[in-house]
């Protein structure tokens, strides 16, 4: 077979751009190492004494992070560039896990999830720009589907591998190791991410610095303020929903741990697979028509879920919904992207995050509020209601790309050109 033509049916489907692949092979590991403790964050906090109520109100706290700090964590990535960010994003919020491995208490177990958040929220929109900005226009649904598929092996090892090493060694062993694999992945990030901001304008950082005032809000414009409400909604469901999973699963279904991480991972298994064709659907069928059917059926099938009679079809419900909602969030990265410039789009997306942050801080204590007054199930109904509504502002949206002047032909020059300079 011509080498040429394999290569070409590759990238259909694979980013090969330098950046994509160690963004994704380290967010792999990152994201195996918090996985084996994410999934299971709500049961911690009542193995250290929280009931039901205070698990709802400890993750609303914790909701506020993001609320907090996207946007100015935009607006410094669009001033200072992106890499820094997320590797000290990373550092930061890796060490917080062997402190919660050190404490007894819920409040103070709180405190450090709420500082974890932080640091692990802060250079989010950074992360969302440098893959965006790695590539030119066209390749980005490939980039994100690229960047999902190799980090979504860590999702799907990562609840079983939790779950199975709590059964011996207990929540401390687990913070530990993810811990030390987090501060791994950071010093790799550190070595071998390029840097895309200053290279894809053309000019240093500290041009652009000058520039562009730190003070500056980036201006949203009528399509992205109908994407803020999409995600203000998408963030209000994931909030009401995302604390109640593993209580409502274990005391509700009846699932047992490790059942429960491994219903976790054939979903986290199944949205692996499906991310590497998800820049070809998005080709195919546009960005906003994918967000739309992906919103619906993730959606839909949260009801049949909560009234599942065994773990087979709790498994393969809660699986469907994760290939739907990997879908919706691979088309939101790609539709953000071609909504925004260069110049703000970092800020952009922080700002964004901040307004969704906001309207979804409120949700987990509802949720708790929900449950604890009304049932277990009326949280989930809540949950299908908002998230079928979401698909209306997102039919108003008008899908279109904006062409950045710079590419990543760009990008390859400036680095041989700094790495001359150095030299």
């Amino acid at each position: 077979m011509n080498t040429a033509y394999l290569k070409r049916k590759i990238i259909e489907f694979i980013s090969l751009e330098t950046n994509v692949l160690v963004l994704s092979l380290t967010g792999f590991l990152l994201n195996f190492a918090a996985q084996t403790f994410q999934p299971f964050t709500s049961l911690y906090l009542m193995w250290l004494g929280a009931d039901i109520s205070q698990v709802g109100l400890a993750f609303a706290f914790l909701s506020f992070a993001i609320a907090l700090v996207t946007l100015p964590g935009g607006m410094i990535a669009d001033r200072f560039g992106r890499k820094m960010l997320i590797v000290v994003g990373n550092f930061a919020g890796f060490l917080c896990y062997f402190l919660l491995a050190l404490i007894g208490l819920w409040q103070l177990a709180v405190i450090i999830l709420f500082i974890q958040s932080l640091m692990s929220t802060f250079y989010q929109p950074a992360y969302t720009a440098i893959i965006a900005e790695s590539v030119p226009e066209e390749e980005r649904g490939n980039a994100f589907g690229t960047f999902f598929f190799i980090v979504f092996i860590g999702y799907f090892v990562g609840p079983i591998v939790g779950g199975y090493i709590y059964s011996f060694g207990g929540f401390s062993t687990i913070l530990y190791g993810a811990g030390f694999l987090g501060v791994c992945g950071s010093l790799i990030r550190l070595v071998w991410i390029r840097e895309t901001f200053a290279a894809k304008r053309g000019r240093t950082v500290d041009a652009i610095r000058i520039e562009r005032p730190l003070s500056r809000l980036p201006h949203l414009g009528r399509d992205l303020k109908f994407l803020t409400v999409v995600s203000s909604m998408v963030g209000f469901v994931y909030g009401v929903m995302f604390p109640y999973v593993p209580v409502f699963a274990t005391e509700v279904l009846k699932i047992s741990r490790f059942e429960l991480g491994l219903m976790f991972s054939v979903s986290s298994f199944a949205q692996f697979m499906i991310s590497l064709p998800a820049g070809k659907i998005i080709r195919k069928v546009g960005t906003r028509t994918l967000m739309i059917l992906a919103n619906i059926f993730s959606s839909a099938l949260i009801i049949p879920w909560i009234y599942s009679p065994n773990i087979f079809f709790a498994i393969w419900i809660y699986t469907l919904t994760g290939v739907f909602t990997q879908l919706f969030t691979i088309a939101n990265q790609t539709l953000t992207s071609n909504l925004t410039s260069i110049e703000s789009r970092a800020s952009t997306i922080g700002l964004i995050t901040t307004l969704s942050g906001l309207v979804g801080a409120i949700s987990p204590y509802l949720g708790g509020l929900i449950w604890t007054r009304i049932n277990p199930q009326s949280v989930f109904f809540l949950v299908t209601a908002v998230g079928l509504l979401t698909s209306i502002p997102l039919i108003a949206i008008k899908e279109r790309i904006l062409i950045e002047k710079h590419t990543s032909s760009r990008l390859e020059a400036y680095h041989r050109e700094e790495k001359h300079t150095k030299v």
